[in-house]
């Protein structure tokens, strides 16, 4: 691709991606999608709904969640969408060592023991760091000083979603013996990171996979304790593959119809 195709692509991809993640999150959070509302895409939208709940900066995550019944800039549900792009395997070469871990091993008499392993988060390196900037950068942006009157807010969320195709610009280097997309790796590998920095260590990809489909709800460590949920979305090789992380003090706060709804899920996976 040109320059120029590679940057229609992602435009194209983005707003792609944000429609995915609509509709399967509406699917998956059980929650009708005319309350999502596009206040990225809809500046009337934004300005309407941002009025009616006293919300004053000029931030605007892709959806906001709504039944219409917050009252307060705390109380609506902010939500920013994000594909995991396979950007960080290919800056850390960890996509080339993929392509040479697939390719057909030696003749053998299945005696060696053959197994090859990548290593994604390499010790000395920053890539579980960076793989979760995402989150944080969600919480500082949208669930501080969203008015005067309203310091902090729990009430913010992130998606994490791959598309339904393979994205085009993550595929692996020219001449892979296997149709590998360095998106499915960057998916796994941030849900295993996810859930052991959101836990504060306490929770490993085990816990992630015992939930796959269903609410995960516990305590976010003190760094992240003003994100109230986290959904990841699997996409073409990780199809099914959702898990949804929901921060104990949202279902404790109650403040607004999600967080009500997520409490009534986290309750029926309970049962």
């Amino acid at each position: 691709m040109t320059k120029e195709e590679k940057e229609q692509y992602k435009q194209q991809r983005e707003s792609e991606i944000e429609s995915i993640a609509l509709t399967k999150a509406s699917k998956i959070l059980g929650i009708d999608p005319s309350f999502f509302l596009l206040i990225q895409q809809d500046k009337p939208v934004r300005a309407s709904a941002y009025a009616r709940v006293g919300i004053t900066f000029g931030k605007t995550p892709d959806f906001a969640i709504s039944d219409g019944s917050e009252s307060e800039a705390g109380s609506l549900m902010l939500v920013e969408v994000n594909e995991p792009g396979g950007g960080l395997l290919r800056d850390y070469d960890i996509g080339q060592e993929i392509a040479e871990a697939m390719k057909p091993p030696v003749l053998s008499n299945g005696m060696d023991e053959n197994v090859r392993r990548v290593i994604f988060n390499k010790p000395d390196t920053d890539f579980d760091k960076e793989i979760i900037n995402k989150i944080k950068k969600t919480q500082k942006k949208y669930s501080f000083k969203r008015s005067a009157e309203c310091p902090v807010s729990v009430n913010t969320g992130l998606i994490f979603c791959m598309g339904d195709e393979p994205n085009k610009l993550n595929e692996l280097p020219d001449g892979a013996p296997f149709n590998f997309n360095l998106s499915h790796g960057q998916f796994i590998a941030l849900v295993n990171a996810s859930i052991s920095e959101l836990s504060g260590g306490r929770f490993v990809m085990r816990q992630a996979v015992q939930s796959i489909g269903k609410v995960l709800a516990f305590d976010f460590c003190k760094e992240y304790e003003n994100m109230g949920f986290i959904l990841f979305i699997g996409g073409h090789s990780a199809v099914n593959y959702n898990y949804l992380f929901v921060n104990n003090k949202l279902l404790n706060e109650q403040s607004n119809f999600v967080a009500n709804h997520l409490s009534t899920l986290s309750a029926l996976n309970e049962c």
